[in-house]
């Protein structure tokens, strides 16, 4: 992708680029802790967020010190465990409309919803959306709406 970055024309060709269930993308960008910290990295990395944020997509810079991360591991576990359970269309539509005014913790949505299981199947195939980064996946966790 071309943009304008301090005065001039640059490209930028992210890592990777993954295609959501729900249509969205997530650029995700991998540099070592030492070469992501730089004071260069980091103002091209915050001109290339803006750009995503007004495109309403989602970018993200990882290093080993993230992906090495327990949590990370954890999650990334926990979803990878759920990502092929069916969604009925019904349930679909109750996870959005539930989420629509406000985010909810996990336990919360699954008791509305009836079923755990498909709360975490909803989140692994991004109809829903939860910080897999921060903490494990939990009854606490704050789960939201996929912005669109």
């Amino acid at each position: 992708m071309a943009y304008w970055f301090e005065g001039s024309i640059t490209y930028y060709t992210p890592d990777y680029l993954v295609l959501m269930a729900d249509g969205t993308r997530e650029t995700y960008e991998i540099k070592t802790q030492s070469s992501a910290s730089t004071v260069a990295n980091l103002r091209k990395f915050a001109a290339i967020q803006r750009i995503f944020e007004l495109a309403r997509e989602s970018f993200a810079v990882n290093t080993e010190l993230t992906l090495k991360s327990a949590s990370l591991q954890f999650n990334l576990s926990l979803l990878e465990s759920h990502k092929d359970l069916p969604i009925h269309p019904v349930f679909r539509g109750q996870l959005q409309g539930h989420l629509r005014d406000r985010a909810m913790t996990l336990n919360e949505l699954a008791i509305r919803i009836g079923c755990r299981r498909t709360v975490l199947a909803a989140l692994a195939q991004g109809v829903i959306a939860t910080d897999i980064y921060a903490n494990k996946i939990n009854n606490n966790s704050l789960i939201q709406k996929v912005q669109s």
